[in-house]
């Protein structure tokens, strides 16, 4: 299963994104995308389920939509991009050699690997009360 660390660049987190690799990758069981806390033990914070006909632009990006705002500056973060039921996991499209991102490499497994994935983070500037 792959998936990927980072550091939350800054508050009010609600969504990341996962880039596939091709328009048809996606597996007609679907995906479950989770996020946790990057650390032994880290609770899950997030889960979004993305069915198998589900249609996607150009862009080909896997929306996981935390269901509010995250004040989550500076932590440790993981997400993970799981098949549904158990089928294949999707080609996922890496940022090239070495890790360039500070926050972490992509782990597959649980294992390092030496490239990231291509993701975006989303933030809402005021935090909802």
């Amino acid at each position: 299963m792959p998936g990927q660390s980072f550091v939350c660049e800054r508050d009010g987190l609600v969504r990341i994104d996962v880039k596939l690799a091709a328009n048809d990758a996606m597996p007609a069981g679907g995906l479950v995308l989770r996020l946790f806390e990057d650390d032994p033990g880290g609770r899950e914070l997030a889960r979004a389920s993305v069915p198998g006909d589900w249609t996607y632009g150009p862009r080909r990006f896997l929306p996981l939509r935390l269901e509010q705002p995250m004040a989550l500056a500076g932590q440790r973060l993981r997400f993970t991009v799981e098949a549904a039921e158990g089928g294949s996991s999707p080609p996922l499209l890496l940022a090239g050699e070495g890790d360039e991102l500070d926050g972490g490499a992509l782990q597959i497994d649980g294992s390092p690997v030496s490239s990231d994935l291509v993701f975006r983070t989303w933030h809402q500037d005021r935090l909802a009360r």
